[in-house]
């Protein structure tokens, strides 16, 4: 299921660089047609019931979380805009370090020293890519975007980790989707940016967006992470930029070089370490 989600979400940065909107406006579409399935697809189930004996700590929790991955999404799609794809997803990335750290203060929880030297593998491996993005086109702008990124889905991460024990997938998933578009969608309004009159095109990545990366992928990680702990499942995450990469090449031309191949060698490996398959 975890390696499932990886595959629709490394698609993502693709999809959003063939679009010809505003990343608000991207993120808001996202968000928007995300949730609408979702919460279909919790009516239809019949899985709203648990949610009426929802403690209110948790309720609280999922609205943070909400508000945490609005700003992941918001800050992220930005930065594709402004540097690489590569550079965006590594350092968007860079988040399991973050949520290593969030989940030994919050939730108690670690990994083995194996596990820990697999994390520092797989974040040295991104290093070398970023190295290698930096020396051409490395957009201070992007990365720091890219970098608040990744502090909103490392806490909403942490957050799922905690409130997943007690709700399930569908109405955890449905409630935080919902709550991020309803943040998301505030900025692009704001700000005065059209929220239609754009090409089909665009209103079918859109789609897109919602129904793989995050209903499949997003989802996915979501239902991981009743299973396992948050920094295996924020490590997982960190081979998105293989992906990424590899489409990117494909589709926009973005040609890997020796550093970025050796970079990504090294995530697979260190992945392999943290889930203690090496």
């Amino acid at each position: 299921m975890l390696m499932g989600g990886l595959v629709f979400v490394s698609a993502a940065s693709i999809l959003i660089r063939l679009s010809s909107a505003d990343p608000l406006v991207i993120a808001a579409y996202r968000m928007g047609i995300a949730s609408a399935i979702m919460v279909t697809a919790t009516t239809l189930r019949n899985e709203w019931r648990p949610l009426r004996s929802l403690a209110r700590r948790d309720a609280a929790l999922m609205i943070i979380a909400g508000i945490a991955l609005g700003i992941h999404f918001a800050t992220w799609i930005s930065s594709l805009f402004y540097t690489s794809v590569a550079v965006s997803v590594i350092v968007v990335n860079s988040s399991p370090l973050i949520v290593l750290v969030l989940s030994m203060v919050l939730l108690k929880e670690g990994i083995s020293r194996k596990g820990s030297v697999g994390l520092m593998c797989a974040l040295l491996g991104g290093a070398v890519i970023v190295l290698n993005e930096a020396i051409v086109r490395l957009s201070l702008q992007g990365v720091t975007l890219a970098f608040c990124g990744a502090l909103g889905v490392a806490l909403y991460l942490v957050i799922g980790r905690h409130v997943r024990k007690s709700v399930g997938t569908l109405p955890y998933v449905s409630i935080v989707y919902l709550i991020s578009f309803l943040f998301i969608v505030a900025l692009p309004l704001a700000l005065g940016y059209p929220m239609t009159g754009y090409p089909l095109a665009d209103y079918v990545i859109f789609f897109l967006l919602a129904a793989g990366p995050s209903c499949l992928g997003h989802t996915a990680y979501n239902y991981a992470l009743k299973y396992l702990p948050a920094p295996t499942v924020s490590a997982t995450i960190v081979a998105e930029p293989i992906g990424a990469s590899f489409l990117a090449w494909i589709v926009l031309g973005e040609v890997p070089t020796m550093l970025v191949i050796g970079g990504g060698a090294l995530v697979l490996i260190g992945i392999g370490l943290v889930l203690d398959v090496l």
